[in-house]
């Protein structure tokens, strides 16, 4: 059986950081006014935000988000996933949610920083 940390191990030989993760930063709630679902952490290197709810979830890093100009996470588990290598500066903004009636739900995981080996 692999060991829990050889992936740890890998990370500080390859790239020279070491890496940790938190659930739902700013919460999970989404209602139809626009609220921050993470804050911009410059240490981030990946994001997920997945719709848990019922809803229509719309997603952007401006806090202009509406149904017309977000990113649109319909019901049932779809997700948007960034990773620095690919979306850049993308990743340590602020992200914002809308939801297309009350009671939206999402489930945001970011992976950051935590040193350099």
């Amino acid at each position: 059986m692999a060991e829990v940390h050889g992936l740890q191990r890998l990370l500080q030989a390859q790239y020279g950081i070491k890496t940790d993760y938190r659930e739902n930063p700013d919460g999970q709630d989404v209602g139809t006014t626009t609220v921050r679902i993470c804050g911009t952490n410059p240490n981030r290197v990946g994001l997920l935000i997945v719709n848990t709810g019922t809803t229509t979830i719309y997603v952007g890093p401006k806090n202009t988000v509406t149904s017309t100009n977000g990113i649109p996470l319909p019901a049932g588990g779809t997700s948007l996933s960034l990773r620095w290598d690919i979306d850049m500066e993308l990743v340590i903004q602020n992200f914002y949610a809308l939801s297309s009636a009350a009671g939206g739900k999402v489930y945001v995981l970011e992976t950051y920083l935590t040193g350099i080996v």
